[in-house]
């Protein structure tokens, strides 16, 4: 912080820009378009997220996938996801970032989880965020109200990559590790809904963080944001003082973007759960620190 003494940088996650993400050593990493097979009746994708899941695509989904793809309003496009991916649910409106191991700033969202086991029970951890990009910017206009150069230093230059969308992904991964949600804490009816490869199963030096993106005037992509956040990189956050144990390793965030067609709408639902469940097993983000090549770009 020391070294750019006339800027400002401790400021809510909404006002973070560029600086932020070369501080904290963020990076994105567009890894192009996601081919799902074909789903078919005999698939596993067909069990969908949770034990219980219909092996049939429920009526409506095709509806609720147009609706979610054509709609400009990010409140009917939030409750066509959540329809969508109905094994996950919806109980907040926020994670809440840590800094210093202190919860500094809520992150308005739509955080989704597994249900809760009663309703007297907390929601459990945040597994999966969504956004839509005018949310964005709507939650920054109320955050800040200034004269226009203000605004020219804080609106990125590639909206795909708003500074906040990493701020999200983290808060994600606070949360589930300040709920046991480790690597290798995972529960029994986790690792069925998300199997888990070998090399990250017993290791918990990372935490998952998902994210899927819209755009208010983009009826063809949905963008889905994979990071394994390193433990490293968080510990950073938990003691800003305290000098890192490892030289440099574990101390960057990779944030993957792929683009996942809407169309067709018969099949989203079961493609979207294929890919979270792939997803979770590491298929679209790298467990070791180095960025998946861009395949084919839209």
């Amino acid at each position: 912080m020391a070294t750019f003494p006339r800027e400002r940088l401790f400021v809510h996650p909404l006002l973070w820009t560029a600086r932020h993400l070369s501080l904290l050593r963020c990076q994105f990493f567009d890894d192009g378009v996601i081919t799902v097979p074909p789903v078919t009746p005999s698939s596993p994708a067909d069990t969908m997220l949770a034990d219980g899941g219909s092996a049939d695509e429920p009526p409506g989904d095709t509806s609720l996938a147009r609706a979610l793809a054509t709609s400009s309003r990010p409140g009917p496009k939030g409750y066509c996801l959540s329809t969508l991916v109905r094994e996950l649910k919806c109980y907040r409106y926020q994670v809440d970032f840590y800094y210093a191991r202190r919860a500094v700033a809520p992150l308005p969202c739509g955080p989704f989880s597994q249900p809760r086991e009663s309703p007297l029970h907390p929601p459990p951890p945040a597994q999966l965020v969504y956004l839509d990009l005018s949310e964005i910017a709507r939650y920054r206009e109320i955050k800040v109200a200034g004269p226009g150069h203000v605004w020219a230093t804080i609106l990125p230059k590639t909206r795909l990559e708003d500074p906040y969308i990493a701020a999200v992904l983290i808060a994600i991964a606070q949360e589930q590790r300040l709920h046991g949600k480790g690597e290798n804490k995972k529960s029994k009816k986790q690792d069925e809904i998300y199997p888990t490869d070998a090399t990250t199963e017993a290791t918990s030096a990372s935490i998952l963080s998902m994210m899927l993106i819209t755009r208010p005037k983009d009826a063809k992509w949905l963008y889905i944001y994979t990071s394994k956040v390193p433990s490293a990189f968080l510990e950073r956050l938990d003691h800003p003082s305290r000098p890192p144990a490892q030289a440099s390793s574990g101390l960057e965030m990779a944030i993957y973007r792929r683009w996942l067609a809407f169309k067709p709408y018969e099949t989203l639902s079961q493609r979207l759960v294929t890919v979270l469940r792939d997803a979770r097993a590491g298929k679209y983000c790298a467990s070791d620190g180095e960025p998946v090549q861009p395949s084919c770009r839209p």
